[in-house]
Protein backbone atom coordinates (compact mmCIF):
# COMPACT_ATOMS: atom_id res chain seq x y z
CA UNK A 1 0.00 0.00 0.00
CA UNK A 2 0.91 3.75 -0.77
CA UNK A 3 0.94 6.07 2.02
CA UNK A 4 0.52 9.83 0.66
CA UNK A 5 1.25 12.77 3.03
CA UNK A 6 -1.95 14.59 3.36
CA UNK A 7 -0.16 17.89 4.16
CA UNK A 8 -2.94 20.63 1.37
CA UNK A 9 -5.34 19.42 -1.18
CA UNK A 10 -2.96 20.65 -4.33
CA UNK A 11 -0.79 17.90 -3.54
CA UNK A 12 -3.31 15.04 -3.60
CA UNK A 13 -3.86 16.61 -6.98
CA UNK A 14 -0.55 17.82 -8.58
CA UNK A 15 0.90 14.89 -7.05
CA UNK A 16 3.51 12.61 -9.57
CA UNK A 17 5.22 9.92 -7.37
CA UNK A 18 3.32 6.97 -6.37
CA UNK A 19 0.71 7.47 -9.39
CA UNK A 20 0.71 6.33 -12.99
CA UNK A 21 2.08 9.18 -14.27
CA UNK A 22 5.68 8.26 -14.28
CA UNK A 23 4.95 6.14 -17.05
CA UNK A 24 2.71 8.33 -18.95
CA UNK A 25 3.47 11.76 -18.97
CA UNK A 26 5.48 11.45 -22.41
CA UNK A 27 2.16 10.28 -24.42
CA UNK A 28 0.37 12.52 -22.43
CA UNK A 29 2.38 15.69 -23.52
CA UNK A 30 2.41 14.34 -27.31
CA UNK A 31 -1.53 13.88 -27.29
CA UNK A 32 -2.14 17.35 -26.16
CA UNK A 33 0.29 19.05 -28.67
CA UNK A 34 -1.06 17.06 -31.28
CA UNK A 35 -4.77 18.51 -29.62
CA UNK A 36 -3.56 21.45 -30.05
CA UNK A 37 -2.39 21.57 -33.32
CA UNK A 38 -5.80 19.97 -34.30
CA UNK A 39 -7.54 23.21 -33.22
CA UNK A 40 -5.04 25.30 -34.01
CA UNK A 41 -4.98 24.18 -37.55
CA UNK A 42 -9.28 24.10 -38.06
CA UNK A 43 -9.37 27.31 -36.12
CA UNK A 44 -6.91 29.26 -38.79
CA UNK A 45 -7.64 26.98 -41.66
CA UNK A 46 -11.11 26.37 -41.13
CA UNK A 47 -10.62 22.69 -41.66
CA UNK A 48 -13.19 20.01 -40.57
CA UNK A 49 -11.37 16.59 -39.40
CA UNK A 50 -14.42 14.79 -39.53
CA UNK A 51 -17.88 14.50 -39.65
CA UNK A 52 -19.18 12.71 -37.07
CA UNK A 53 -21.82 13.99 -34.14
CA UNK A 54 -20.16 15.65 -30.90
CA UNK A 55 -22.03 13.18 -28.84
CA UNK A 56 -21.14 9.72 -30.72
CA UNK A 57 -17.46 9.28 -28.86
CA UNK A 58 -19.46 10.18 -25.24
CA UNK A 59 -21.83 7.22 -25.93
CA UNK A 60 -19.25 5.35 -26.73
CA UNK A 61 -16.93 6.11 -23.49
CA UNK A 62 -19.68 5.86 -21.46
CA UNK A 63 -20.77 2.53 -22.11
CA UNK A 64 -17.71 1.18 -21.60
CA UNK A 65 -16.89 3.32 -18.52
CA UNK A 66 -19.91 1.52 -16.85
CA UNK A 67 -18.72 -1.93 -18.65
CA UNK A 68 -15.64 -1.04 -16.22
CA UNK A 69 -17.08 -0.22 -13.50
CA UNK A 70 -19.65 -3.23 -13.21
CA UNK A 71 -16.59 -5.69 -14.08
CA UNK A 72 -14.40 -4.24 -11.16
CA UNK A 73 -17.59 -4.20 -8.47
CA UNK A 74 -17.69 -8.00 -9.41
CA UNK A 75 -14.46 -9.03 -9.19
CA UNK A 76 -14.18 -6.86 -5.52
CA UNK A 77 -17.31 -8.67 -4.08
CA UNK A 78 -15.88 -12.09 -5.22
CA UNK A 79 -12.87 -10.80 -3.77
CA UNK A 80 -14.45 -10.56 -0.71
CA UNK A 81 -16.92 -13.29 -0.63
CA UNK A 82 -13.60 -15.56 -0.53
CA UNK A 83 -11.32 -13.35 1.86
CA UNK A 84 -14.67 -13.65 4.25
CA UNK A 85 -14.70 -17.44 3.81
CA UNK A 86 -11.47 -17.54 4.65
CA UNK A 87 -11.15 -16.44 7.45
CA UNK A 88 -14.57 -18.33 8.65
CA UNK A 89 -12.89 -21.86 7.54
CA UNK A 90 -9.57 -20.33 9.37
CA UNK A 91 -11.64 -19.72 12.64
CA UNK A 92 -13.57 -23.00 12.19
CA UNK A 93 -10.15 -24.82 12.06
CA UNK A 94 -9.22 -23.29 15.18
CA UNK A 95 -12.19 -23.68 17.04
CA UNK A 96 -12.62 -27.35 16.44
CA UNK A 97 -8.71 -28.00 17.16
CA UNK A 98 -9.59 -26.76 20.25
CA UNK A 99 -12.27 -28.74 20.99
CA UNK A 100 -11.03 -32.14 19.79
CA UNK A 101 -7.81 -31.28 22.62
CA UNK A 102 -9.73 -31.75 25.57
CA UNK A 103 -6.33 -31.84 28.06
CA UNK A 104 -5.80 -33.64 31.29
CA UNK A 105 -7.61 -33.92 34.49
CA UNK A 106 -8.18 -30.34 35.19
CA UNK A 107 -10.00 -29.83 31.88
CA UNK A 108 -12.05 -32.50 32.35
CA UNK A 109 -13.09 -30.92 36.19
CA UNK A 110 -13.30 -27.44 34.35
CA UNK A 111 -15.91 -29.09 31.64
CA UNK A 112 -17.77 -30.92 34.84
CA UNK A 113 -17.49 -27.77 37.07
CA UNK A 114 -18.68 -25.12 34.70
CA UNK A 115 -21.66 -28.00 33.32
CA UNK A 116 -22.92 -28.39 36.28
CA UNK A 117 -23.00 -24.84 37.66
CA UNK A 118 -24.59 -23.24 34.33
CA UNK A 119 -21.41 -20.95 33.93
CA UNK A 120 -20.68 -22.40 30.44
CA UNK A 121 -20.36 -18.43 29.31
CA UNK A 122 -17.09 -18.19 30.93
CA UNK A 123 -18.01 -16.86 34.08
CA UNK A 124 -15.52 -18.52 36.75
CA UNK A 125 -15.32 -17.66 40.21
CA UNK A 126 -12.23 -17.50 41.89
CA UNK A 127 -12.42 -20.46 44.04
CA UNK A 128 -13.57 -22.66 41.00
CA UNK A 129 -10.36 -21.91 39.34
CA UNK A 130 -8.13 -22.24 42.13
CA UNK A 131 -10.00 -25.75 43.17
CA UNK A 132 -8.84 -26.50 39.57
CA UNK A 133 -5.52 -25.88 39.92
CA UNK A 134 -4.84 -28.90 42.08
CA UNK A 135 -5.80 -31.12 39.22
CA UNK A 136 -3.62 -29.63 36.46
CA UNK A 137 -1.15 -31.97 34.93
CA UNK A 138 0.98 -32.81 32.07
CA UNK A 139 -1.71 -33.36 30.04
CA UNK A 140 -3.50 -30.01 30.71
CA UNK A 141 0.63 -28.35 30.35
CA UNK A 142 0.95 -30.37 27.38
CA UNK A 143 -2.71 -29.33 25.57
CA UNK A 144 -2.23 -25.54 26.79
CA UNK A 145 0.89 -25.10 24.70
CA UNK A 146 -0.88 -27.02 22.13
CA UNK A 147 -3.79 -24.41 21.76
CA UNK A 148 -1.08 -21.60 22.04
CA UNK A 149 0.97 -23.21 18.86
CA UNK A 150 -2.56 -23.44 16.78
CA UNK A 151 -3.45 -19.62 17.68
CA UNK A 152 0.10 -18.60 16.87
CA UNK A 153 -0.42 -20.81 13.46
CA UNK A 154 -3.40 -19.55 12.35
CA UNK A 155 -2.58 -15.69 13.40
CA UNK A 156 0.29 -16.61 10.65
CA UNK A 157 -1.09 -17.89 8.32
CA UNK A 158 -3.74 -14.96 8.36
CA UNK A 159 -0.82 -12.67 8.29
CA UNK A 160 0.91 -14.38 5.48
CA UNK A 161 -2.95 -14.00 3.39
CA UNK A 162 -2.73 -10.45 4.04
CA UNK A 163 0.35 -9.85 2.07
Amino acid sequence: MIYYRQDTWREQIFRFSGTIWPSIWRKQVLMTIYTIASYVFCEKMGGNLGKFKGNFLGGILSFLLVFRTSQSYARYWQGRSLLTGFFCDLREIVILSMTLMPGGARGYQWRWKTSRKGTSTGEKSREMVQSLESFTDDSDRIMSEERVDILRWAFVVAIAFQA
